[in-house]
């Protein structure tokens, strides 16, 4: 009996009420309510609610993968904006507008090189390598129209001005006197200006270099020492024409070939007309000075004249004829 007592007093400690089973249910349904409104943005999300906590968010951006962002998330960095430094203008100076001319700028790219055999010679022994050589023995002002040994891509022949019809050239230099001393002054003359005519036929913005003839050795050639009179005479009249004649320019080089008796130095020549090697580079060198000083272009300076006066924007030529 006393054992009994003790079994149902056991019993009642542990009787679970109906008042039990209610608070249960009703504790699941809140969870149930609560989740589903976290489900569908009724409530704040864990990141967000705790945003005011530094170490939550930093804790939720460490978890957070970039595969997590959706478009509309991913965070866009604010653009940087460098700062303009203002620089103050540079003051032009008459160097700055001066044009170096170097040692390798090629002056007879696009040129071609009209003459008889000491032009031969030039194109053959100086280095030329860029210009059209039109050069052979024997040619004058008289046959230049009329002598066909240009090849043509067929295999044939054809003459110098039918040649130049199909090329463009920015400059052409002519060296004709040699094989016209027995001519008259004006025949020369006449048929030199129609070459340059007909050459202006098809290089309409080409500059003509009308060269300076040579003298001669009467010493170890045929001609006498009256013929060099006759050629300086022609450098002469050379030059009026290349005055005359518009974008066409006169070429003296007899400088460095020219003894004190007005004849071609020994060294330059061994038969007394024609250029040797050594000379022939010479010649070229010449011509390319020449160039350099007469292909100086307009510039501009800004500075004090000499005098002290104000030289602004003003408009200097080199050119030398």
């Amino acid at each position: 009996m006393k054992r009994s007592d003790n079994i149902n007093t056991t019993s009642k400690k542990y009787k679970i009420t109906p008042l039990f089973w209610k608070t249960i249910v009703f504790i699941a349904f809140l969870s149930f309510v609560a989740s589903f409104m976290v489900m569908n943005d009724y409530l704040p999300s864990p990141s967000v609610a705790n945003a005011s906590d530094p170490a939550a968010l930093e804790e939720d951006a460490t978890n957070t993968s970039s595969d997590d962002l959706t478009a509309s998330e991913t965070p866009v960095a604010e653009p940087i904006v460098e700062p303009v430094i203002v620089s103050e203008p540079a003051v032009a100076t008459a160097s700055a507008f001066i044009p170096k001319i170097s040692d390798e700028y090629n002056l007879f790219a696009t040129s071609a090189v009209i003459g008889d055999s000491r032009s031969e010679g030039l194109m053959l022994y100086s280095g030329i390598k860029e210009a059209t050589d039109y050069a052979i023995k024997g040619l004058n002002l008289k046959s230049v129209f009329s002598n066909k040994f240009i090849y043509t891509p067929n295999g044939g022949k054809t003459t110098i001005l039918e040649d130049m019809k199909l090329r463009t050239f920015d400059k052409v230099f002519i060296s004709f006197g040699l094989n016209e001393l027995g001519w008259s002054s004006k025949l020369y003359i006449d048929k030199y200006a129609e070459l340059i005519n007909a050459i202006r036929q098809s290089q309409p913005d080409a500059k003509i270099y009308i060269q300076s003839t040579f003298p001669i050795n009467p010493d170890k050639c045929k001609f006498n020492a009256e013929q060099n009179q006759r050629i300086l005479v022609m450098n002469q009249l050379l030059e009026e024409l290349a005055s005359s004649m518009e974008n066409v320019y006169y070429l003296d080089l007899t400088g460095p070939f020219t003894g004190d008796n007005n004849a071609i130095i020994d060294a330059a020549s061994s038969d007394g007309i024609h250029l040797n090697k050594k000379h022939c580079i010479i010649w070229f060198n010449h011509i390319k000075e020449k160039l350099k000083q007469m292909e100086l272009p307009i510039y501009q300076i800004s500075m004090a004249g000499i005098d002290g006066t104000e030289m602004v924007g003003q408009q200097i030529e080199v050119q030398a004829k």
